[in-house]
């Protein structure tokens, strides 16, 4: 990435993400964030952290779900070239 600007890997990302193989790779990412959630949240060290008690408090199995089912559902909006 010799020379490119943030916003230039940002767009680049954003690209990436909005191709077939990105909503894959979100569709997978967001099932392996929703299988492991219930783990995560019982492991002690998580557990003992400031914001492992809070998302335990509002239910931090059901947070993890809910932001794996936004990064699954969501859907950059792209620019449509006028070229």
């Amino acid at each position: 990435m010799k020379g490119a600007t943030v916003e230039d890997a940002l767009e680049s990302a954003r690209d990436y993400l909005a191709s077939d193989r990105g909503r894959r790779a979100r569709a997978m990412l967001a099932a392996g964030m929703i299988a492991a959630a219930p783990l995560v949240m019982r492991i002690p060290a998580v557990r003992a952290h400031p914001v492992g008690r809070l998302l335990a408090l509002v239910g931090g199995a059901a947070v993890v779900v809910k932001a794996a089912e936004l990064i699954r559902d969501w859907e950059p909006n792209l620019p449509v070239d006028a070229s």
